[in-house]
């Protein structure tokens, strides 16, 4: 999973809150602002208000019902999208959005265009919001029909579908033509939509060059760029830096002399995709002063990325930087830069072992591993295997990857049997790149291990490395892989069943074919559709007609005045951490169920002592999960969560939900961006945002706790 962000649209951002706050089915939608600023430290207070809602209208409980059960109700969800009051049509519409193809056909998105067509521009717009989600080709033409809607936000919306159905010529030039649009929430979203194009597309180039258009009237000496328009300038940047356009070098050149802290970001992030060049080695050196740490950290993950020797010297420069995001990143690239270790170096990466952040002694052993020969690597990798910090064992373990077989081997097969889960399945994956019988025979071992982490983590690495096994060897892990899949049960079990799966598709033969058959009788749709899939491309020919429909446990979306109290403000939620206290605003108009969720879970103590096992600096924060892994998604009634995605966008200190490949597949845990994250939109459910404790968001490291998670009155 990935992560986060802001600015001058702070309205137009807030906008979905207030379209989706329609209905008494949750909380009513908060009316305070979003952090607009990026600045580090900025918080907004939130209050509350005393009014109350009335209890929820039959309708209102037929609706939760109805979305709980990602039914249409043969065909009631759509008379209610068609009839009733605004709030009623806008929340069945985000129902259907929630409702992607092919589970609910032509009928629901020809209920969508004709609510696209409709008078109401909030229905409208969620309506355009849906048929994005669904991406059904033949809502093209109505699509078409409103990119010139004169509501601002309903054609913002309706280009932001339209860019999903990119592989359409009309799509695509339609999204292209919005970014001339005079609003700058539509051309924002014309700017994300071109993200989500291939880059290898014939037309790239021209679609680079339409970018770089945008940016024009905002270069200096011709203009300064308006405070109005910080929002389209920071998006442009972030485009052509997804899109790796070599095209925007000079760009971003330019805008690493912005006064804004995102035109800086992106424009780094955008140098460090791209070839080397003096220029762009410049600019990089120069960021490390950035009083902004994330812009900090992304210039000396780009000098790493660039791998320069004579960057040694700028980087060794900041090594005591006071953000240990950006001391670990430094190390790091100090190992691409350097040949060789030299005094200086060594002791730089020495005193790094002994830093107070443990993410800062994990970056220094691996970057002395680096620099190191073989066997004195591997002698500090034994040593850093035994270190009573799990985030340094892991690094090891990484690390222990990259060595000689006779040497990397006995390192992680002592650490694919730590105590810390997380420590143990990162050995296993780094088994994966080693050819050797011995890593390949302990992962074929841990395809039955009693845990379905450890299985997992197996599956995923035996998958990297088929390539490098002979048939014989192919053929030999079939026996193990249908024993594993014939027990998985419990948490984890569905992602490793459909890892499994396709495993044993691209092993291939009679077994695995008839494992892939069964499998399309899994109670859970997706892990069908991988088996199909996988099916298909083994045997083409092999998959047999749909069978029929399969009896899914429904859960009525939580109500107010029966799941939820009757108070008009969000709940806030306080995460108290190691490093401090973070507040939050929840969003249960938006996402009723996850919010629900999270609040049992405080309310029983799951959070408590639990901690951030992942921390990805300048994107995201991550915990939650009670295993300490990633792999544990316990929700509070066991299973999973179906997708709450909303037209809220990501910005600095949303709070997600993550998944794994399945959509549906939320749990107990939660992450927090660090800064904007437009690709992140529509993919993750968002069910909150931070309100106070910036300064913690930005501290947070991976291994840090999580003292008490609770729900202020």
């Amino acid at each position: 999973m990935e992560s986060l962000r802001q600015g001058s649209v702070r309205g137009k951002q807030a906008r979905p809150a207030r379209r989706l706050a329609l209905l008494a089915l949750t909380l009513a939608a908060c009316g305070s602002p979003q952090p607009g600023s990026q600045s580090l430290g900025t918080e907004r207070r939130l209050t509350r208000r005393p009014e109350a809602h009335p209890a929820p209208s039959s309708e209102q409980v037929e609706l939760a019902k109805l979305e709980g059960a990602q039914s249409l109700g043969e065909g009631r969800l759509l008379q209610l999208l068609r009839m009733g009051p605004v709030p009623q049509r806008e929340r069945a519409a985000l129902a259907l959005s929630r409702m992607p193809l092919p589970k609910a056909g032509a009928s629901a998105t020809l209920a969508l265009c004709e609510a696209l067509d409709g008078p109401d521009s909030e229905v409208a717009a969620m309506a355009a919001f849906a048929l994005g989600q669904r991406a059904d080709p033949s809502s093209a033409g109505a699509l078409s029909a409103h990119l010139n809607n004169p509501v601002a936000h309903v054609r913002a919306e309706v280009v932001s579908a339209a860019s999903k159905l990119g592989a359409l010529p009309c799509m695509r030039s339609g999204v292209l033509q919005a970014l001339g649009d005079p609003s700058d929430e539509v051309v924002v979203q014309a700017l994300i939509g071109t993200t989500r194009w291939p880059r290898e597309q014939a037309d790239a180039g021209q679609v680079d060059a339409e970018l770089l258009a945008v940016l024009g009237p905002f270069f200096r000496p011709i203009a300064g760029t308006p405070t109005s328009h910080a929002e389209v300038v920071w998006h442009a940047l972030f485009a052509l830096q997804r899109r790796q356009s070599v095209k925007a070098r000079g760009a971003f050149l330019e805008f690493c002399g912005s006064s804004r802290a995102l035109e800086r970001l992106f424009s780094l992030r955008g140098l460090k995709q791209l070839p080397s060049d003096p220029a762009s080695l410049g600019a990089l050196q120069r960021g490390l002063s950035d009083p902004d740490w994330r812009v900090a950290l992304e210039a000396a993950e780009g000098l790493g990325t660039h791998a320069s020797p004579g960057s040694v010297v700028h980087l060794l420069k900041i090594r005591a930087h006071p953000s240990s995001h950006v001391r670990a990143a430094v190390l790091r690239s100090l190992a691409s830069c350097a040949g060789r270790l030299g005094p200086e170096l060594r002791a730089a990466l020495g005193a790094g072992r002994y830093d107070d952040s443990a993410a800062v002694r994990a970056s220094a052993l691996a970057a002395l591993a680096t620099l190191s020969t073989p066997p004195e690597a591997a002698a500090l990798l034994s040593k850093g295997a035994a270190d009573p910090s799990w985030p340094v064992r892991q690094s090891a373990a990484t690390a222990a990857g990259e060595l000689p077989p006779s040497l990397g081997l006995p390192i992680l097969e002592l650490l694919s049997k730590d105590p810390d889960l997380s420590v143990a399945g990162s050995a296993l994956r780094a088994l994966g790149g080693l050819s050797d019988a011995r890593a390949h025979m302990l992962l074929t071992d841990h395809l039955t291990h009693s845990d379905n982490g450890m299985r997992l983590a197996a599956v995923e690495a035996l998958s990297g490395g088929l390539a490098s096994l002979g048939a014989d060897e192919r053929a030999a892990l079939v026996p193990s892989l249908l024993l594993g899949l014939n027990d998985a049960r419990g948490d984890i079990s569905d992602e490793l069943t459909y890892n499994a799966l396709r495993l044993l598709g691209e092993v291939g033969g009679a077994s695995a074919v008839e494992a892939l058959r069964e499998a399309r009788a899994h109670p859970n749709p997706f892990v069908v559709q991988v088996a199909s899939e996988a099916l298909t491309a083994l045997s083409p020919g092999a998959v047999e007609p749909d069978l029929p429909p399969r009896q899914i446990p429904t859960h009525e979306v939580p109500l107010p005045g029966r799941d939820y109290s009757l108070e008009s403000a969000n709940p806030r939620l306080l995460v108290q951490t190691t490093r401090g206290p973070m507040l939050f605003e929840l969003f249960p108009a938006e996402a009723p169920v996850h919010v629900y969720n999270v609040l049992r879970l405080a309310r029983d103590g799951h959070y408590d002592g639990l901690r951030f096992h992942r921390v990805v600096p300048d994107f995201v924060i991550q915990g939650g999960d009670y295993r300490g892994d990633g792999n544990g998604q316990a929700s509070w009634r066991g299973g999973a969560l179906a997708r709450e995605f909303s037209p809220r966008r990501y910005i600095r200190g949303s709070l997600g939900m993550p998944r794994n490949e399945d959509p549906d597949s939320g749990g107990s845990q939660l992450f927090v961006t660090q800064r904007p994250t437009p690709h992140l939109d529509g993919r993750y459910t968002i069910l909150g945002e931070l309100r106070d404790g910036f300064d913690v968001l930005d501290a947070i490291e991976i291994g840090d706790g999580i003292l008490e998670v609770r729900e202020l009155p």
